[in-house]
């Protein structure tokens, strides 16, 4: 074994456990709206709270706190602010996941 497979397998490793560290801070609520995230990036290239609530047939009082809390726990990031295609919101930021969506399919 050389250096670089050892780095390699310390990088899995290290992966691995930060992985599993985050994995049971996410509530229900949380993954319900990751989901719908990832589902409408599909089609779009990011999403606002208005326009997930719409999605997720819920006020956005309901998806914008788990925006806040995935972006805290590094599941998703904020984009550049633009105008909503939510009637109800104005120029707002987006979001995006950054964690695949298999992560949370494997913890289900």
């Amino acid at each position: 074994m050389n250096l670089f497979d050892l780095a390699e397998r310390q990088v899995a490793d290290t992966s691995l456990e930060a992985y599993r560290k985050i994995l049971p801070t996410l509530t229900r609520s949380e993954v319900a709206v990751f989901l719908a995230l990832c589902d409408h990036c599909e089609r779009y290239e990011n999403a606002t709270g208005g326009e997930l609530a719409i999605v997720m047939g819920t006020r956005e009082t309901s998806t914008r706190p788990r925006l806040n809390g995935l972006e805290k726990k590094g599941w998703i990031e904020k984009t550049a602010a633009r105008p909503s295609r939510a009637k109800f919101e104005g120029k707002c930021h987006g979001y995006r996941p950054v964690v695949p969506r298999a992560a949370i399919e494997r913890m289900t």
